[in-house]
Order: C-alpha cells, then sequence, then structure tokens
C-alpha cells in the first residue's frame, strides 16, 4: 500500500521527508512538495542524502 506524501509548506522553518524514510519508498511514486514564502523571502533547499529512482526520478526547483 503506497503511502501518500507531498504537502503545502509555508512559514520561517520546516522539515519533510519522503514516504517511509529512512527506509526507500516504491519505484513509480510521485512526491510534491509545495513549499510558499512571504514575497522577499528566500527558500533553502538541504538534501542530506538523496537517492534517485534510475533513469526517472527529479527534482525541480
Amino acid at each position: 500500500m503506497p503511502a501518500t506524501c507531498g504537502g503545502i509548506f509555508g512559514g520561517t522553518v520546516g522539515s519533510f521527508t519522503s514516504p517511509y524514510y529512512p527506509s526507500k519508498y516504491c519505484n513509480n511514486h510521485d512526491c510534491y512538495y509545495n513549499i510558499t514564502v512571504e514575497k522577499g523571502s528566500k527558500v533553502m533547499l538541504n538534501f542530506t542524502y538523496f537517492n534517485i529512482e534510475d533513469n526517472a526520478d527529479l527534482v525541480w526547483v
């Protein structure tokens, strides 16, 4: 049974992980995260570990 993932995030600080982290999640599983901040603010993304599915996964910023 696939876990749900993704969400809408806002505020001054936060974090998120993929489903089942630190274990792997299933192939062909799409996660969408929407990060919204006030105009003029900046967002810093820090990936401490990033393992992608062969020829399929990507990060759009």
